[in-house]
C-alpha cells in the first residue's frame, strides 16, 4: 500500500477532512491509517487538528474494507473520488459512500461505464479504467455515494450499463452496501448489426419515434393488438437495420457535441452586483438528448456557499435573441460547493 502525503489532505477544526492536491488514490484503509497517524503524531501543525490530546478518535475500522468516520469527521465528495477498496461511513450513519467493483471484459478497451442512480446519469470521473486489476478482470474500483441526509438513494441501487459504438450492450443493477460491492457487466462484443459510421447514423431524419411508452399497437399483420414500449416509425427509405442502429445512436453514451476552447475570458458570476451568467447553445439540426454541459471554473478569494448551474430550454432563437423558459424549462439543476 501506498502512505497518503501529509500535504494531499487538510483537517480542520470543525471536522472537515478535504483534498488539498495531488491525483493519487488510496484504499478506505490507507485513508483510516492516514488518519490515525495524524491522531498518534503528538502535533497539530500543517492544517492538522488531529493529536492524542483530541478526545475524539477520527475513524473505527470493522474490517479492512468497511471504515467508519467518528462525528465531526467528514469528508465530501471530491475527496471520496480518491478512494477505493471499501466504504465510508460517516455523520453517524446518515451518510455513506460504498465500493464499487466492475468486472468486465469490454470488447473497445475505450468503453467508460455509465452509472445511473434515482434515474439521473451519476458524473463520469473514473473513465475507462480506474484502480483496475487486470488479474482479475477488474476494470474500475472506486465509491459511490448511497445514502445521505439519512436516506438511502434510490434504496442503495446503481444501475451501469456499457453503450460504445459498434460493440453489443451491456448492463447491470448492484444493491449496495457497506464495504465493496460488484457490478459484473461481463463481456461486450462487436456488434456485426452495428457498423455504420456513428456520424452517418446521426444524420438520419426519416426515422422518429412517434410515440414512447408502454402501449398497445396494430401492426396490421392479423394479430390485432399487441403491447409494445415505443411507436417508431420509418419513410421508406431506411431499412429497419437502419432504424435499429438509429435507436441504438439515441440511447448511446454521451459524446462531446461541441466544445468552446476559450480560455482566456473571465465572466463574473457573483460580485454582490453580478449575480449570475448564461450562455446558450443549440443541440444541431437533429434533435439530440442533453446529458451534461461542462464549465471551467476558478474562484477569487474565499467565496463561500453553494454555486448552482441550471440549464433550461429557451424561448426565441437559440445563440441570438433569447430567454430562459423559467417557467417550465428546467431540465437540471446541480450546486457546486
Amino acid at each position: 500500500m501506498a502512505a497518503i502525503n501529509k500535504g494531499d489532505l487538510s483537517v480542520a477544526a470543525n471536522g472537515d477532512i478535504r483534498h488539498v492536491t495531488g491525483t493519487s488514490t488510496h484504499t478506505v484503509l490507507e485513508g483510516h491509517r492516514f488518519l490515525m497517524g495524524l491522531f498518534d503524531d503528538f502535533t497539530a501543525t500543517d492544517d492538522d487538528y488531529l493529536d492524542v490530546t483530541n478526545e475524539i478518535i477520527p475513524s473505527a475500522r470493522s474490517t479492512d474494507e468497511i471504515i467508519t468516520l467518528n462525528a465531526p469527521y467528514n469528508m465530501d465528495d471530491r475527496l471520496i473520488e480518491r478512494f477505493y477498496g471499501g466504504s465510508f461511513t460517516q455523520a453517524g450513519g446518515d451518510t455513506i459512500y460504498g465500493g464499487l467493483r466492475i468486472i468486465a471484459t469490454f470488447n473497445d478497451s475505450n468503453t467508460e461505464p455509465v452509472l445511473i442512480q434515482n434515474n439521473k446519469l451519476l458524473r463520469n470521473f473514473w473513465g475507462n479504467s480506474l484502480n483496475p486489476l487486470a488479474a482479475e478482470g477488474v476494470t474500475h474500483r472506486f465509491l459511490v455515494k448511497i445514502r445521505e441526509s439519512g436516506a438511502d438513494i434510490d434504496g442503495r441501487r446503481v444501475r451501469g450499463i456499457a453503450r460504445e459504438w459498434g460493440d453489443t450492450w451491456a448492463e447491470f443493477t448492484s444493491l449496495m452496501g457497506p464495504g465493496e460491492s460488484v457490478m459484473a457487466f461481463g463481456n461486450t462484443l462487436q456488434d456485426d448489426f452495428n457498423q455504420t459510421a456513428v456520424g452517418t447514423v446521426a444524420g438520419y431524419t426519416g426515422i422518429t419515434n412517434s410515440n414512447e411508452g408502454y402501449q398497445q399497437l396494430d401492426l396490421g399483420n392479423g394479430n390485432g393488438d399487441r403491447n409494445y414500449y415505443s411507436d417508431w416509425s420509418r419513410d421508406g427509405v431506411q431499412t429497419l437495420n437502419q432504424l435499429f442502429e438509429r435507436a441504438k445512436w439515441l440511447a448511446l453514451r454521451s459524446q462531446t457535441e461541441a466544445s468552446n476552447a476559450d480560455v482566456g475570458s473571465d465572466f463574473t458570476v457573483d460580485n454582490a452586483t453580478i449575480t449570475g451568467q448564461a450562455q446558450s447553445f443549440a443541440v444541431g439540426a437533429n434533435a439530440k438528448i442533453v446529458t451534461r454541459v461542462r464549465v471551467q471554473l476558478k474562484k477569487t478569494g474565499s467565496p463561500t456557499g453553494d454555486m448552482t448551474c441550471k440549464i433550461y430550454t429557451v424561448t426565441g432563437t437559440p445563440l441570438g435573441t433569447n430567454v430562459p423558459s423559467l417557467d417550465s424549462g428546467l431540465i437540471r439543476s446541480k450546486p457546486f460547493s
